[in-house]
């Protein structure tokens, strides 16, 4: 696909060692496409490099294809993509199943998996980029936030013990709440805070040092 939108021999040739070292880092369950044989999977390296400043575009010229199926072919007009995160809304339970079969069959054809995916009604509320999108509010998501509270205590623990640390646990911070503030998270921050320790008035000789650090950054 790259080679198709991208005329430059050594741009190509960049992009190709990048999608390989994605490949290289990840070791994905192995799968069987249409018209493989029994040693494909292991022939053909599987995943992209996340986190990439390439990562977007890739993921969008990869599904574009997806996308003018959903918008050209199904006519099916509210639609939304974000990377792999995909939402199609439709007053008929029945055509939303089969446009999901078809994206599918088509993401099979591009050698890509979805993952499983389900119809329900928009009252119950829809995840999609992090977020549970209900009627009434917007909440982050359990798994994201059991990873975001696991990943900063690691980083506060590893502060404590190297106080040269402290500036990228607070930037880690600001970024997950910066992240959380699209949503109904005021709670949802005041608890992470307090389950690392970080409130003040919560007894923990921590706080205080903490508070200390950031007035010596300050200065």
């Amino acid at each position: 696909m790259l080679e198709h939108d991208i005329p430059c021999a050594r741009t190509v040739a960049l992009c190709r060692r990048i999608v390989a070292a994605g490949a290289a880092w990840s070791s994905p369950p192995r799968f069987y496409f249409p018209g493989d044989d029994l040693f494909t999977p292991w022939v053909r390296p599987a995943g992209l490099p996340i986190g990439n400043l390439t990562s977007q575009h890739f993921a969008n010229r990869f599904l574009s294809p997806v996308d003018h199926r959903a918008k050209d072919r199904l006519r099916i007009r509210p639609y939304l993509r974000y990377m792999d995160d995909m939402l199609l809304f439709g007053d008929d339970r029945g055509q939303l199943e089969d446009a999901a079969r078809n994206l599918e069959q088509l993401a099979a054809d591009l050698r890509l998996r979805l993952h499983p995916w389900q119809v329900r009604p928009t009252r119950h509320g829809v995840s999609f980029v992090g977020y549970r999108i209900l009627p009434d509010s917007v909440r982050v998501r359990r798994s994201t936030v059991a990873r975001a509270e696991k990943r900063l205590a690691r980083k506060l623990a590893a502060a404590r013990d190297d106080r040269s640390l402290w500036p990228a646990f607070f930037d880690s911070l600001r970024a997950t709440f910066a992240h959380w503030d699209h949503a109904d998270s005021w709670r949802l921050r005041e608890r992470t805070l307090r389950r690392l320790g970080l409130l003040l008035g919560d007894g923990d000789d921590d706080v205080v040092e903490l508070k200390r650090e950031r007035e010596k950054k300050a200065e």
